[in-house]
């Protein structure tokens, strides 16, 4: 009976500390909301351009770490993209269609060894293509999806810290305090995908602003790329069928997007 008694208190101060979690996040997440009614906090937004002049300012200097003196610095602005990416206090997610440079694969390396929750979607196809290491990101325990083999994925964007992500993180680890007061966040998104041929062959733009309708639109996007894209693991690797693409003709056949696929 003494048993049946103690296991009953243990059960009622699990849930008594259950709901006041969930209430206090509740009421923190209401305050929030409150503090940006009144605050309404200004936006950050910042470009980053790739090659404009290609031609004109090829070999000029060398880069160095600080005052770089090359006016067009392929390094200069990959660390600038970089550096929002190290922003990052609870969550990163990427769709991207092919992930290639070391500098990016630093980058979410780093932030998941620090414990950063990442999440990646790419493209069925490219990344049997050489040089991706989205392979080794996977194998290394990234979560990742996979748009479905006729279907080109090709978004570029990068979420840091988005607003539904955090609210969704805290609540599945039960924190008694919200993030949301301590993180700022951004989207990057342009035409850049994160390879050396696109950071110093080609001209590309990355555009990044921390607007909060913007950002849950693109949030959006990736939770309904996330829900349907099928899983995309050690495994799938080998089972995926591989189409050859005709990078000079486009040739790749594309058929509509079927929800249905899991």
């Amino acid at each position: 009976m003494l048993d049946f008694w103690i296991r009953v208190s243990v059960l009622l101060k699990r849930l008594l500390r259950t709901c006041l979690s969930h209430l206090i996040l509740c009421l923190e997440y209401g305050l929030y909301r409150v503090w940006l009614l009144i605050y309404n906090e200004p936006d950050d937004t910042d470009v980053v351009l790739f090659n404009e002049l290609p031609l004109r300012h090829r070999q000029i200097s060398r880069h160095i770490s600080h005052n770089c003196p090359k006016p067009f610095c392929e390094l200069c602005r990959v660390e600038r993209i970089v550096m929002y990416m190290e922003r990052a206090k609870v969550s990163i997610d990427i769709a991207m269609l092919t992930i290639s440079h070391s500098s990016f694969y630093s980058a979410i390396d780093a932030a998941r060894l620090r414990g950063i929750q990442v999440r990646l979607i790419t493209d069925s196809q490219m990344i049997f293509a050489q040089g991706s290491v989205v392979k080794k990101l996977v194998a290394a325990g990234l979560p990742a999806r996979r748009s479905p083999p006729d279907v080109i994925l090709h978004n570029k964007f990068c979420i840091i810290d988005g607003e539904q992500r955090v609210f969704e993180l805290d609540q599945q680890q039960r924190r008694w305090h919200h993030r949301l007061w301590y993180r700022r966040g951004y989207v990057l998104n342009g035409s850049l995908n994160w390879t050396k041929l696109g950071t110093v062959n080609n001209f590309e733009n990355v555009v990044i602003t921390s607007n909060r309708v913007i950002i849950a639109l693109y949030e959006n996007l990736f939770n309904d790329m996330w829900k349907h894209f099928p899983v995309l693991d050690l495994e799938a690797f080998d089972s995926i069928p591989t189409t050859p693409f005709d990078f000079e003709h486009n040739e790749w056949p594309c058929k509509q997007f079927d929800r249905s696929l899991n």
